[in-house]
């Protein structure tokens, strides 16, 4: 199995912050795989494509990636989102666990 992923960052959406710009579109694709899919076109803030990636390979995803069923991926994104965490969701799992937090 293997990951690809591609993007074009010379476009005015990464002309200001562009580290900024791409870790956003590291946690969509982040989101998407929290969501089973395994492949998917990259879009700008203006719906233009600019880029492109994906899981490819014979093997069928484990069952990792559903969510726990204490600790939904919704809690994590929330988290993601107000940077709380930086966090994958199984190691944000693992230490929501460790942690004894329900």
């Amino acid at each position: 199995m293997e990951f690809k992923c591609e993007f074009e960052m010379d476009n005015a959406q990464f002309d200001n912050d562009p580290l900024h710009e791409a870790e956003k579109v590291l946690r969509d694709i982040a989101y998407a795989m929290g969501h089973a899919q395994k492949s998917d076109s990259i879009r700008d803030v203006n719906g233009n494509r600019i880029g492109r990636w994906g899981i490819t390979g014979d093997q069928v995803l484990p069952d990792h990636w559903k969510d726990h069923p204490d600790h939904p991926h919704e809690d994590w994104v929330a988290e993601v989102q107000a940077n709380d965490t930086r966090l994958g969701y199984r190691e944000w799992v693992e230490h929501r666990i460790e942690a004894g937090a329900e």
